[in-house]
């Protein structure tokens, strides 16, 4: 297939077979904080099983923390990092 330019935000690839492919000029920012490992490309955060866009994330980080039994230290982390990505933006 061909994926030039191709928009694929919010895309489920689980199981791809990328072998071959030509990744050059990806951006992906990724980070390992306690639980869950996470990454940012192009406005959309995954951390654990849970995506969504960065400003969705900067509005609900807290609350999604607490629900999945964050410490408030770790909260505050993810918080930092997800703060850090709108530098890319």
């Amino acid at each position: 297939a061909y994926l030039r330019d191709a928009d694929l935000v919010g895309a489920n690839l689980e199981g791809v077979y990328l072998r071959g492919a030509n990744l050059f000029n990806t951006n992906v920012k990724s980070f390992q904080l306690g639980k869950h490992f996470g990454f940012y490309h192009e406005g959309f955060v995954k951390v654990g099983c849970r995506g969504m866009s960065l400003d969705k994330w900067l509005e609900t980080y807290k609350e999604v923390g607490k629900r999945e039994g964050y410490t408030e230290e770790e909260i505050g982390l993810y918080g930092h990092i997800l703060k850090g990505f709108k530098l890319y933006e």
